[in-house]
């Protein structure tokens, strides 16, 4: 008689075998537009560098201003506009995602905001799927009177934990550490957006 555990599974599909060399087929007519593609492609990688490089600039110079700001008010001002003399103008947007917090991250941080309570942790539960499959007639018959060794209860479920940056810390870049705004940004590092490139 078939188990929960058998009953769940689905039919195995045959993967058909990957081929290394592919057929080819010649088309004529279309020297023009590949030639054109190709041009236009690289137009475009180009033109693509060029933007990152002056989004970064522009960006670079928002961030300035954001923690100027901060610093002169000491409070976070959120989101604003800077704009040039003639006209062009886009939205600062600075934003509460951090870096992945590791170990070494995560040591750091308490070392240089020590008595801070920055970090928060998540953690997700999950079963050992080697021993879940080892064991399935049992664990689908009664999970609560699992009859395996002792060792191998300890690691039926495993846990996986991640670290963040709680929320909130960015209004406090100016009271935490040495209250040095700028310093708490390239420690923490949130991040920042810009939006709505405008011309009035």
């Amino acid at each position: 008689m078939a188990n929960l555990f058998d009953k769940a599974k689905k039919s195995p599909t045959a993967k058909a075998k990957k081929t290394t060399e592919k057929k080819e087929v010649i088309v004529k007519g279309l020297d023009k537009e590949f030639a054109d593609i190709i041009k236009l492609k690289k137009e475009v990688d180009e033109k693509s560098a060029k933007i990152a490089t002056i989004h970064k600039q522009i960006l670079d110079k928002g961030r300035d201003t954001y923690l100027k700001i901060y610093d002169e008010e000491s409070k976070n001002p959120g989101s604003f506009n800077i704009a040039t003399p003639d006209g062009h103008k886009v939205l600062v947007v600075p934003m509460e995602r951090y870096p992945k917090v590791t170990e070494e991250t995560k040591e750091l941080i308490e070392e240089v905001y020590e008595g801070e309570d920055l970090i928060e942790e998540e953690t997700t539960f999950s079963f050992n799927n080697t021993l879940l499959n080892l064991y399935s007639d049992k664990i689908s018959e009664a999970i609560e009177k699992l009859d395996i060794p002792e060792e191998h209860k300890e690691k039926l479920i495993t846990a996986t934990t991640t670290m963040n940056i709680k929320k909130g810390t960015i209004d406090s870049l100016h009271t935490l550490g040495e209250g040095n705004v700028r310093d708490n940004w390239d420690t923490l590092q949130p991040s920042m957006q810009l939006k709505g490139f405008t011309k009035e």
